[in-house]
């Protein structure tokens, strides 16, 4: 269910960014072929997501996901402080 919400958050941001990059007039050739090299990471991740999802759904997705909210949560505490 995580990854699911998140695939599609970062779909829907990927679009709306596209979007108003290209009504502002900031999406040109070069952004796109840029983009485009990035197509390769991201089916590599897609598929070694697929071999790790057994290993994360174990219980430890909740506890991983807890953790990095807390870290982000005390790095911004931090940030704000400092």
């Amino acid at each position: 269910m995580v990854r699911s919400t998140i695939a599609a958050l970062a779909t829907i941001g990927g679009v709306a960014a596209g979007v108003f990059l290209a009504l502002a007039g900031e999406l040109g050739v070069t952004e796109l072929l840029r983009g485009c090299a990035l197509l390769p990471p991201l089916l590599i991740g897609l598929h070694a997501s697929r071999r790790f999802a057994r290993f994360l759904d174990n219980g430890r997705t909740r506890a991983a996901v807890l953790a990095l909210c807390a870290v982000s949560g005390a790095a911004v505490l931090m940030r704000g402080v400092l």
